[in-house]
């Protein structure tokens, strides 16, 4: 009896020894890993910045009485330069949708005149110019955001004030004419989020802009910037401009206290 007990617990002592050994040669299975959330990105709140980029403005140019009738034929003229930008607006982000108002103010770097020779029958030929000066703009905008990207589109209202002059070899800009100008424009573009810290996040994005200012009678100096007499001094001119640039905003939202889980920036 005493010999069966002992190979009994041998056994048992046995099992535990082998089971202990291969559980200690089994690999360890690595904890789960942590499932961290994606980000929100959040569209809503104020933004400044700057931007640069290319300008056309093109023009129309008819004498409002022209005599005799072939002393000036209407012309169309344009120049390009490079357009600085200052911008700034405010947005809502409704889930996919985001809604704001823009605006922009841009100026010129050379600021040229669009130039017409021969654009009056005189001795010696007269030569016509044409220019716009400070363009501003102010408008809606609306688009769909996707994670860190947004497209949109605008518009709304602009002003500038056009410039023309007349001037021959012997008579510099003897005939100038200037009025402020409102418009209307339309646009689109597309934003990145680059860069967040918390409230706060720095944007990147390209965007086109037409503006058209429509036709508009300028008076000349000649006629006491009050009538149109016939002769060839009363102007309308229309204008347009195109406008793509880059821009570089940063965006805060004092509103955004930040919630659990996902980030808000």
């Amino acid at each position: 009896m005493k010999r069966m007990v002992a190979l009994w617990v041998t056994a048992i002592v046995a099992a535990l020894f082998t089971t202990s050994v291969l559980a200690a040669n089994l690999p360890v299975k690595a904890p789960p890993a942590p499932v961290v959330a994606a980000p929100v990105y959040d569209w809503s709140g104020f933004y400044a910045g700057a931007g640069a980029g290319y300008s056309r403005g093109s023009f129309g140019w008819a004498y409002t009485n022209p005599v005799p009738s072939n002393c000036c034929a209407p012309f169309s003229s344009s120049e390009s330069d490079t357009v600085l930008s200052g911008i700034f607006g405010a947005q809502v982000q409704f889930s996919f949708l985001v809604l704001g108002v823009d605006a922009t103010v841009s100026d010129f770097i050379n600021n040229h005149f669009a130039t017409q020779q021969f654009c009056v029958v005189t001795v010696p030929a007269a030569v016509c110019q044409v220019r716009l000066q400070t363009t501003d703009t102010v408008g809606g905008r609306g688009g769909f955001a996707w994670t860190n990207w947004l497209f949109y589109g605008e518009g709304g209202w602009a002003h500038t004030t056009v410039d023309s002059r007349v001037s021959t070899v012997t008579a510099p800009s003897f005939d100038v004419a200037t009025a402020g100008r409102n418009g209307t424009y339309w646009g689109a573009g597309i934003d990145y989020m680059a860069g967040v810290i918390p409230h706060f996040a720095f944007i990147i994005g390209v965007e086109y802009q037409h503006i058209d200012f429509h036709n508009t009678t300028l008076f000349s100096p000649l006629d006491n910037f009050n009538v149109c007499p016939p002769g060839a001094n009363c102007r309308n001119i229309s204008a347009k401009e195109d406008i793509v640039r880059v821009r570089l905003t940063g965006k805060w939202n004092p509103f955004d206290v930040g919630v659990a889980g996902p980030v808000r920036y």
